[in-house]
């Protein structure tokens, strides 16, 4: 499964790789590593933040004994773009791309790329409520208008 910058930034990787939901090996290949490398050096705060972050999403999968995880030197070297690399190398291996990215699932989809979309699976997992139903939460901050407050459900959402 080849793993988009996208699902890196994101950070729920590590959380669904620790669920045990992530079967198989984990390919980051060398060209998105250099990317948020390239990130994490930028002179804008906040792109050098969320490379560095990236950084210690992969460190920590790699560290992960749950989690098969490789740093692949294939290069679909007469592509340039990050995306349309990835989606040529999963359609060589029979892979799949892990993304959060809407547009880059759409195009992986049409040329027959299976596409692990982090946040399709976290909508999927949304709990069900149906009209009417009664459950308990404790208001922990008053709302901006009145008779409005806030409150999380068990989950923590």
């Amino acid at each position: 499964m080849y793993v988009d910058t996208s699902a890196i930034f994101d950070g729920r990787i590590t959380d669904v790789a620790a669920a045990g939901f992530l079967i198989g090996t984990l390919v980051v290949p060398r060209f998105v590593l250099e990317g948020l490398q390239r990130i994490a050096d930028s002179t804008d705060s906040a792109r050098r933040t969320r490379g560095r972050r990236g950084l210690e999403i992969l460190t920590q999968l790699q560290k992960d004994p749950r989690v098969s995880f490789e740093l692949s030197d294939e290069d679909a070297s007469a592509i340039d773009e990050v995306d349309a690399k990835l989606v040529s190398l999963a359609r060589a291996r029979n892979g799949a791309v892990l993304t959060t990215d809407h547009n880059l699932n759409r195009v992986a989809q049409l040329q027959g790329v299976r596409v692990l979309d982090l946040n399709h699976l976290t909508n999927a997992l949304k709990p069900t409520f149906l009209s009417g139903e009664e459950m308990r939460v404790k208001v922990i901050q008053q709302g901006k208008e009145p008779g409005q407050g806030v409150a999380y459900l068990d989950d923590a959402r």
